[in-house]
């Protein structure tokens, strides 16, 4: 059955908030026993709600959900499992969508959700203290730090949807979820915006992520295991990213973050990444002792069982395959604990641009079973990059940034039939 939320007072009028009217259509739908909330025929302004279990948010190709441009439309939610909100990433679960402990439920249509990124940044240049290359910065902390939060949800999909104008924040954010679908989703942000990641799946297992368009400031995908809010100690596993195009001004994919627990399981194939900085990579950084990130995770990293096959990489202005454990030596850091990262396998791939893969680990006997099958890594000058100079993340990211190719510290490295070509 369809619930359309004109019914339930929606206006599609610009200033008009329309988020108690979503709310109630949502609500009317999940207490009937689920069914579909239809978003069409115009442009709904709306702050944040909660998306419940059996209810698919549809919206149509002529409908438009237009995310508020006031942080205070944007509530926190008290999130079930969570000891407290200030060791949430951002300090905040502040969301634009939001599900928790829901079930069946889903965000389809050939729709947009326009996130009024916009309205949260102000421009900024390299004299500014936070200048990493990005033109834009966020105009305040408490700035919409996601867009989609789902937490502790079972069968999600999101299926063809074009999330767009990102707010110098994540796309989505799966926490703690199992049967996780994307199909034909798009996340269209602005690679000129900070922190702009598209998928972050955190904690959860059984995820697919097909045929799906990426464009992003920041990390594409991110697979992670940061149990610090809950404190809950759990695996991401069985995490499936296939037929996907992806630009990325940080990591098309990235595994890993500072004590992120185990990651396992996981298959990256049939994928193109381009215009980008990094392709696959797992960074490990350390953090600073004082004013540590609220993001970092509370075990040691262990990740293993990761197959990357048939992927094109063109225009690549760091490193198309990386692994970076960090030594200790920064008294003011607290180091990254790592347990192991294991049987990992590169088959198929093709990448040109400025660096060759770089695996470095500060000790030994940590990275070991690295195999690299039927790979070509071509290294070109940043001149014959078409994109280069107008990327101003990619040229502060070469002027600034270590970009020595080593290997280093990789225990049962084995080359079978790969080449690296210098042009």
């Amino acid at each position: 059955m369809d619930y359309n939320i004109i019914d339930f007072g929606a206006k599609a009028e610009k200033d008009f908030n329309n988020a108690q009217a979503i709310q109630r259509a949502i609500d009317a739908c999940h207490i009937n026993g689920g069914g579909r909330v239809v978003i069409s025929n115009g442009v709904y302004t709306s702050g944040s709600f909660e998306l419940k279990s059996n209810v698919n948010l549809h919206i149509q190709e002529d409908g438009v959900l237009l995310g508020s441009p006031n942080c205070e439309d944007y509530l926190e939610r008290k999130v079930a499992g969570v000891k407290n909100n200030d060791l949430l990433p951002r300090s905040q679960s502040a969301c634009f969508i939001f599900a928790q402990n829901a079930e069946n439920i889903s965000i389809t249509g050939n729709g947009i959700i326009d996130c009024n990124g916009d309205k949260f940044v102000v421009p900024i240049d390299s004299t500014h203290p936070r200048w990493y290359g990005y033109p834009y910065l966020r105009i305040n902390a408490k700035t919409p730090p996601r867009v989609v939060f789902f937490m502790s949800c079972k069968k999600v999909k999101i299926q063809d949807i074009s999330l767009t104008n990102l707010p110098s924040g994540w796309g989505y954010w799966i926490n703690g979820c199992e049967d996780v679908i994307f199909n034909g989703a798009k996340v269209l942000s602005s690679t000129d915006y900070i922190n702009n990641d598209g998928i972050h799946i955190n904690s959860s297992k059984n995820v697919y992520i097909d045929n799906c368009t990426l464009v992003c400031g920041d990390d594409c995908i991110a697979i992670r295991t940061n149990n610090t809010a809950t404190g809950k100690i759990r695996a991401c596993e069985n995490i499936f990213v296939t037929n996907c195009s992806m630009i990325s001004n940080a990591y098309c994919i990235r595994l890993g973050w500072h004590n992120d627990g185990v990651i396992k399981n996981c298959v990256f194939s049939n994928l193109v990444m381009h215009n980008s900085i990094n392709g696959v990579g797992i960074y490990l950084p350390n953090i600073p002792k004082i004013g540590r990130a609220t993001d970092q995770g509370i075990e040691k990293t262990r990740i293993e069982n990761i197959l990357c096959s048939n992927i094109v990489m063109d225009e690549m202005y760091g490193f198309p395959i990386s692994i970076s454990i960090p030594s200790a030596e920064d008294e003011k850091c607290l180091t990254a604990e790592c347990d192991k990262i294991d049987n990992l396998r590169f088959e198929n791939i093709v990448s040109k641009g400025m660096c060759f893969p770089c695996l470095r680990s500060a000790k030994k006997g940590v990275v070991k079973k690295i195999n690299f099958n039927g790979c070509t890594f071509t290294k070109v000058d940043k001149e014959r990059l078409l994109h280069y100079k107008t990327n101003s993340v990619a040229v502060h990211h070469y002027e600034n940034f270590n970009r020595i190719e080593t290997f280093d510290n990789i225990d049962e490295l084995v080359l079978n039939d790969t080449n690296f070509v210098q042009e």
